[in-house]
């Protein structure tokens, strides 16, 4: 191993270490920050929706309470499942924002499992509120039924009605001689000054300038129409931004694990290139031990020979003269 391979590997190891996305599959940065933006659009849209429901619904109990006597499953049932279930999303919402903000796993896992669970409760309890609405003109027909029958004993209701709504009896003003042989004084607000009765008077010119002669049942089964179409556009509306919503989420939490499934695969390849190039190493430095070693006793040795040759050249040398010539 070259140092050049080495200092390449190294400052591979470091790039793993430092950058923020590595691996064949992982989710990048802009899909990462695109995700985040359009989740927390999400959850902002279903705030603001939930929050205009909850604006609606107060709105209603405060302009319809006089009419809870026949508009109860409206004013009170529908209005308190309004309030209820968008108090509850408008914290969900918040719980998606900050997952969105954190990108954490944990959070995108509870928003998820809150938010099924609160959109199957939500059909369940509108399927029960379309059933109710089926029944709704009956409802209200029996209310008109039951105080009009009781209007000797608690006028306030159905004098209130008539009075605000301009209407009299339940289809018209002369139902009401079955019930009292009169006709009560509500039905005819706008009398003269001058006319002090407890009952509406029947003399002429023209008593249908005075005495309301249109039912009171028509309109107060038509006051809630509009209401109920606002209401269902917006349900509509919020539901089909909560499934977007949830199917962003779940992205995120697939996309979180394979991330850290990913960054655990490139741990565990970081720490075997980590071992194999320590391994490399200590492998080049026994090698270049080795080496130092076979250079010293090779010079060792050659010092070794050369000091020999010098001493029997000397030895040669010394005793030249002395060497005898024989025949």
């Amino acid at each position: 191993m070259t140092v050049k391979v080495f200092v390449a590997q190294r400052v591979s190891l470091l790039f793993i270490k430092t950058s923020p996305v590595f691996g064949n599959i992982t989710m990048k940065i802009y899909q990462r920050e695109l995700l985040r933006c359009m989740h927390i659009l999400f959850c902002l849209v279903i705030l603001v929706l939930r929050a205009g429901l909850l604006y609606l619904a107060v709105s209603i109990r405060e302009r319809l309470f006089n009419f809870n006597a026949f508009l109860y499953d409206y004013v009170t049932v529908l209005v308190f499942y309004l309030i209820t279930s968008s108090s509850v999303f408008i914290v969900v919402s918040a719980v998606g924002i900050c997952a969105a903000v954190t990108f954490r796993r944990r959070f995108f896992v509870a928003y998820s499992a809150i938010l099924a669970v609160l959109y199957l409760a939500e059909i369940v309890l509108f399927g029960i509120a379309f059933n109710g609405w089926l029944n709704f003109n009956a409802t209200v027909e029996e209310a008109m039924d039951y105080h009009i029958s009781n209007y000797r004993n608690d006028s306030r209701d159905i004098d209130y009605v008539q009075e605000e709504l301009r209407c009299c009896g339940k289809h018209r003003e002369d139902e009401w001689f079955d019930t009292l042989a009169y006709i009560p004084v509500s039905c005819c607000p706008s009398r003269p000054p001058t006319d002090t009765q407890d009952f509406c008077s029947l003399l002429p010119p023209d008593i249908s300038f005075i005495i309301h002669n249109t039912g009171c049942l028509k309109r107060l089964q038509e006051m809630p129409l509009t209401g109920i179409k606002i209401i269902t556009s917006i349900l509509i509306g919020v539901c089909a931004v909560e499934v977007l919503s949830f199917c962003a989420s779940t992205y995120a939490i697939r996309e979180i694990g394979t991330v850290v499934s990913t960054k655990n695969v490139n741990i565990t390849r970081e720490y075997e290139l980590t071992k194999k190039s320590e391994k490399n190493i200590n492998i080049y430095n026994e090698k270049q031990n080795n080496t130092r070693k076979a250079e010293v006793l090779f010079q060792c040795n050659a010092r070794k020979g050369v000091h020999y040759v010098h001493k029997n050249v000397n030895q040669l040398t010394d005793s030249g003269p002395n060497v005898k010539h024989t025949k």
